[in-house]
This record gives C-alpha cells, structure tokens and sequence, in this order.
C-alpha cells in the first residue's frame, strides 16, 4: 500500500478539504476532531456503505491499516497526524447543532449534527452526526447517509505488519 493509499484511509474521518474556516457553531465539532489528531492511540472501523468495512489504527506518529487481512503501517512525521486533523477538519464545516445527550456503549455522549462544506455538498454529501465522549471530547462515531464511523480508544497494540 503506497503512502497515496494510507493517507487517503486516514482522511477517511477528515470531512472537507482545506477551504473556508468552520462557523462559530461548530467549535465543540471542531475540537473534537482536533482532540481525535493528538490521542495517543485509537481505533478506527469505517463502513462506507456499498463497501467492505476497513480497520485502521493510530498510535502515537504510526497509522495501520488492515487491507485484504494483513496489516500495513505508515510511519508520520512527528506531529504530522495533529496538522492533518487541523488543516482538514472543520474547513467550511456549518450550521453545527447540539442534539439531545445519548448514551453510546455504555458512555455519555454528546450528539452534534453538521452540514459538510459546499464542495462536499455539490458532490451529494449530505448532514453528518457525530457523538463525542462528555467525559473526554473525543469523537466515538460519526455518521452520515454513506458511511459510518466507530471510533474506539485505550488499549490499542500494534499488529503484525506485512513487511
């Protein structure tokens, strides 16, 4: 899997390209996935509908993806994982509200719905939803009409990798 590939599965949770700032609104959104590009380790299954569901992890500069059963990482410069999450997320993110508070796997949430920026708008993307941990700010699933995201933290080890 080239660098090209593993960049475009960590931007897998990135929802807009670098364009206009996010609206005030969006600030909790925001420092969410902010929150998510500096946690130490997490997982990450992601189900684009019409596709079969792809595992990834990060941990610390490492990102890992599981593809066809065997496991690839990529090394990031440091702090390259926090700039990416920065300068992508949130640009052009609008019109963020605040839903009821849930609970999510047995954790409280809060619950946001936003509409993705213009560009993505064009090409069909519709309201996004995410729930965010009360107790953390971290993003624990994100959700639209064409995928779905499960975030997961704590004890996350490296897999074997394909050499």
């Amino acid at each position: 899997m080239t660098r090209h590939s593993f960049c475009l599965a960590l931007a897998v949770t990135l929802t807009a390209p670098v364009a206009a700032r996010a609206d005030a609104s969006c600030a909790p959104v925001v420092a969410a996935f902010e929150k998510l590009g500096s946690a130490p380790a997490y997982r990450q299954l992601t189900r684009a509908f019409g596709r079969k569901p792809m595992t990834s992890l990060a941990i610390g500069q490492k990102f890992y993806v599981q593809n066809d059963g065997e496991w690839q990482a990529l090394e990031l410069k440091p702090g390259e994982r926090q700039s990416m999450m920065k300068s992508a997320v949130g640009a052009g993110m609008k019109d963020c509200v605040e839903k009821t508070d849930e609970t999510y796997e047995g954790e409280k949430v809060k619950v946001y719905s936003y509409a993705p920026p213009k560009e993505l708008e064009d090409q069909g993307a519709g309201e996004q939803t995410i729930w965010v941990g009360a107790a953390d700010g971290l993003p624990r699933r994100i959700f639209s009409e064409r995928s779905e995201i499960q975030l997961s933290y704590g004890e996350i080890t490296a897999p074997p990798v394909r050499r």
